[in-house]
C-alpha cells in the first residue's frame, strides 16, 4: 500500500500538465496579493472605517481599491489562463516565440468559451469563477498548439527587407492559433445550442449546479457542500464561488428566519447559513486553512513554509487563502488531500451539533467573510461561546494538519535533496573528467535548479548571507599557525551547498569577483577581530581565481583593503591553484609580484609535480605550496605518492618555501609527513571546519 501510494505521489509530482497548472497558480500570485489587500482595506468589517474610507478624498480612496481588485481578482482567471499555458507549452518542448503565441491563443479560447461578447460582458466568468474554464483551456488548448505547431511542415520561408526568422515564426504560429480559436468557437456554439446556454462557462456551473437542485437546508446537504466545495479548491477551482447559487438558494434564508422567530419571541431553529460556513467551517478559508497556517508555522521545519505562513497571516486573519493555497501548495498536492478534506468536515460536524444541542447559540446575523476569527464567531452568535467554538475548531484542525505537514515537509526534503545531488554530481563528473561544462546551461531539472541557486546566491549576497567557515592549520609542535577560509552557504532550502557549485555558478552569472571581494572582506574582518585577542601571528588565507586578481582594480581593492584592515606584512596569504596557474600568463606573473610587494604572502594550492608547478617556484613566487590532497591520502598505501612528496619537500628545503599538507586525518600520516620534512599540517585530525567565532574560541585558549 505505501508503495502504491509513493508511486501515484511520485506520478502526480512528475505530471507536466499538474506541474505547469501548479507553477501557472503560483506565479499570479503577486496579482492575488494585490488583490488580497485592496479586498482587506476596502472590506474590514468595522462601520467607523467604512465611513472613514467611503468619505476621505471623497470616496476616490474607496474607488481606487475597487479599480485595484477589479483588475485583480476581477479578471484573475484570465491570468491564470496565460500562466499556465505559458508554462505547459514550454515543457512540452516549443520555442519561446511559439510559446507566447500560444499562451494568447488559450486566452482568446478563454474568452470565447467565456461568453465573450462586446455589448454583454459578463465579466463574472473572468473573475474566481472562471479558473475551471481558464485551467481547461490552459491544458486543452497547450498541448494542441504544441501538436499542430510540431507537425507543421512549411516548404518556403519568406526572405525580404523587413523579414526575418522572427517575422517567419509568427507566420507558423498563426497556423495553429487560427484552427484552434476556431475550433474553440464551434465547440462554444455547439454546447449553447444543445443545452440552452449561453456558453460554455455557464454550461459547467450549470452541471455542478445540478448536485443541489432541489435540496433543502439538511444536515447531510451541507456535508455534501462542503466536501465539493473542498474536493473543487483542491483542483484548482474556486467551489464556494462556483457554487455561489447553490449556496444562495439552499442556506442563504437561515439568518433571516432565525430573526423572524426571536421577533415573535421564540427560539431560533435554522443552523445552516452562508455565515455559518464562513466562519464555522471554512475558517481562514477553504479547507479551514488557518488551521493549515498555525500547523506549518509551529511544526513546518522548512523555514520557506514559515516565511509563507507569515506571509500568508494577515489575509488570513480576513479569510483571503489564495498565498497559502496556491503558494503552499494544497493544489494536487496529495499529501494534503486527506487533512484538506477532513478539517472541514470536522469543523461542520463540531459546529452544527454544538448548534444544535445549545453548547453554542445559533447564528442571528449576517457577518460579513472577510470578519477576522474569534471576532466573527462572536458577532455571529452574540455570544462568546461562538467565538470559543472557533478556537477549538482551530485547534483541532491544527492537530489534524500537524502530521500531514511533517510528511510532506520530510517528503520534500528528499527530493529537494536529491535534485541537489543530481546537480552536484554533474559538476563533480566534470570535475573528475577535466571537462568543461556551463552548469546553468545544463537540460531539465538540474538546469532550473541551477538558475534558481543563481537568483539565491546573488540575493544572499547582497544580504551578506554567505559566510566563512575556517579549517585550522597546524606545526609539527601541534600550535595553531592560522587558517583557511572556506566558503560556506547555507540556502534556506537546500541547506549547505556544495562550495565548488556556488563557484562555479557565481562564475557563469558574472558575480564571481564580487563575491570572492566580498570574502576577502570578511577574513580581514575576522583577521582584525584576531589582532585585538592577541599579540600572536596568525595566517589567514583566502582563495582567489585568477579571473578576479587580473581586474585592474584589485591592485587597488587590496591596497584599501590592508589600510582599511591594518593588515601586516605576510599575515594574509592569497591562495590559486595550481590548474588556474597553468591557464596564467606574464601579466598575470607581473601582478602576482604586485600582490606580494603589497605584503601579501601567496600559496599554490593542490601542487603536484607539473612542469608549470616547477616554473613557477623558479620564479619565487610563492611562499607556500599545498601539497595535492589526493597525494596525501594515498602515502600510507602508495610509496610513489610518498616519493612525491619527499621530491617537493627537498625542493621546498633548496628553493626556500614551505610546504602545508592538507587532508591530513590521521596520527599515522602526520608523523610520516613530519619525518619527510613537512612544515605545516591542515585537515580533520587537526580541525574539522569551524565557525569564526569557534576560531576566535580556540586562540583565545
Amino acid at each position: 500500500m505505501k508503495k502504491l501510494l509513493r508511486k501515484i505521489i511520485c506520478t502526480i509530482d512528475n505530471s507536466e500538465i499538474i506541474s505547469a497548472i501548479r507553477r501557472g497558480l503560483i506565479m499570479v500570485i503577486p496579482v492575488l496579493m494585490l488583490g488580497s489587500f485592496a479586498l482587506i482595506l476596502k472590506s474590514m468589517p468595522f462601520d467607523g472605517y467604512q465611513r472613514f474610507i467611503s468619505h476621505i478624498f471623497s470616496g476616490a480612496f474607496l474607488q481606487m481599491l475597487n479599480f485595484i481588485y477589479d483588475a485583480t481578482f476581477g479578471i484573475i482567471s484570465v491570468y491564470m489562463a496565460f500562466s499556465i499555458s505559458t508554462y505547459f507549452i514550454k515543457a512540452l518542448g516549443a520555442k519561446s516565440n511559439y510559446a507566447f503565441v500560444g499562451a494568447l491563443t488559450t486566452v482568446v479560447s478563454f474568452f470565447i468559451l467565456c461568453g465573450v461578447n462586446i455589448n454583454d460582458v459578463n465579466y463574472i466568468h473572468f473573475g474566481t469563477e472562471g479558473i475551471f474554464t481558464a485551467i481547461f483551456c490552459g491544458i486543452i488548448v497547450s498541448k494542441l498548439y504544441v501538436a499542430i505547431i510540431n507537425n507543421i511542415k512549411i516548404p518556403f520561408r519568406l526572405y525580404a527587407d523587413g523579414i526575418d526568422m522572427e517575422f517567419n515564426d509568427a507566420i507558423i504560429a498563426m497556423i495553429p492559433a487560427v484552427t484552434i480559436v476556431i475550433l474553440a468557437a464551434i465547440v462554444n456554439y455547439l454546447v449553447c445550442i444543445a443545452f440552452g446556454v449561453d456558453c460554455f462557462q455557464e454550461f459547467y456551473v450549470s452541471v455542478v449546479g445540478l448536485i443541489f437542485r432541489g435540496k433543502e437546508a439538511t444536515f447531510l446537504n451541507g456535508f455534501i457542500f462542503v466536501v465539493t466545495s473542498c474536493v473543487m479548491w483542491f483542483l484548482g477551482i474556486y467551489g464556494d464561488d462556483v457554487l455561489e447559487d447553490v449556496s444562495g438558494k439552499i442556506f442563504s434564508s437561515g439568518i433571516a428566519k432565525n430573526i423572524k422567530l426571536i421577533a415573535e419571541g421564540k427560539q431560533p431553529t435554522e443552523i445552516l447559513s452562508k455565515t455559518f460556513f464562513n466562519h464555522f467551517v471554512l475558517v481562514g478559508g477553504c479547507g479551514t486553512a488557518i488551521c493549515l497556517l498555525v500547523a506549518v508555522a509551529i511544526f513546518s521545519k522548512r523555514k520557506i513554509n514559515r516565511n509563507l505562513s507569515k506571509i500568508a497571516a494577515v489575509p488570513m486573519l480576513f479569510n483571503v487563502d489564495e498565498i497559502m493555497v496556491f503558494g503552499y501548495p494544497i493544489i494536487y498536492n496529495p499529501y494534503l488531500l486527506a487533512p484538506f478534506l477532513v478539517t472541514p468536515v470536522v469543523a461542520y460536524c463540531i459546529s452544527y451539533f454544538a448548534m444544535k444541542f445549545g453548547f453554542v447559540p445559533m447564528i442571528i446575523r449576517d457577518v460579513e467573510w472577510t470578519t477576522p476569527i474569534i471576532l466573527s464567531g462572536y458577532k455571529a452568535t452574540g455570544s462568546m461561546r461562538g467565538a470559543v467554538l472557533q478556537i477549538v475548531i482551530m485547534v483541532v484542525g491544527v492537530i489534524i494538519y500537524m502530521p500531514f505537514v511533517k510528511i510532506y515537509d520530510k517528503s520534500k526534503m528528499r527530493s529537494e535533496a536529491a535534485r541537489m545531488k543530481e546537480l552536484t554530481n554533474i559538476l563533480k563528473k566534470a570535475e573528475n573528467d577535466n571537462e568543461e561544462i556551463n552548469i546553468l546551461e545544463v537540460p531539465g531539472v538540474p538546469g532550473a535548479l541551477a538558475k534558481c541557486l543563481a537568483a539565491d546566491i546573488k540575493n544572499a549576497l547582497e544580504d551578506r548571507d554567505i559566510r566563512l567557515f575556517y579549517q585550522l592549520q597546524y606545526d609539527n609542535d601541534f600550535k595553531c599557525i592560522g587558517a583557511e577560509t572556506l566558503l560556506r552557504y547555507n540556502h534556506p532550502i537546500h541547506g549547505y551547498i556544495y562550495p565548488p557549485l556556488i563557484i562555479k555558478i557565481a562564475e557563469e552569472s558574472g558575480i564571481l569577483s564580487k563575491l570572492e571581494r566580498y570574502l576577502f572582506e570578511e577574513a580581514a574582518y575576522d583577521y582584525q577581530f584576531i589582532a585585538g585577542l592577541t599579540d600572536k601571528s596568525y595566517k589567514i588565507s583566502v582563495n582567489v581565481t585568477i579571473s578576479t586578481i587580473l581586474e585592474p582594480s584589485f591592485i587597488t581593492f587590496l591596497e584599501n583593503l590592508k589600510k582599511e584592515f591594518n593588515i601586516k606584512d605576510n599575515e594574509m596569504c592569497i591562495e590559486i591553484t595550481e590548474q588556474m596557474a597553468i591557464k596564467s600568463d606574464s601579466e598575470f606573473e607581473k601582478v602576482l609580484n604586485q600582490v606580494k610587494n603589497l605584503g601579501f604572502m601567496i600559496a599554490i594550492d593542490d601542487f603536484s609535480m607539473g612542469s608549470t608547478s616547477i616554473k613557477y617556484l623558479q620564479k619565487n613566487q610563492f611562499d607556500i605550496v599545498k601539497l595535492d590532497g589526493s597525494i596525501v591520502k594515498e602515502m600510507m598505501t602508495n610509496e610513489r605518492s610518498r616519493d612525491i612528496i619527499s621530491s617537493i619537500v627537498y625542493l621546498a628545503k633548496s628553493l626556500n618555501f614551505k610546504v602545508l599538507a592538507e587532508y591530513v586525518e590521521t596520527e599515522e600520516q602526520m608523523q610520516a609527513l613530519k619525518e619527510i620534512g613537512c612544515d605545516y599540517y591542515q585537515g580533520y585530525h587537526f580541525s574539522k571546519a569551524v565557525t569564526s567565532q569557534e576560531f576566535f574560541n580556540i586562540i583565545q585558549k
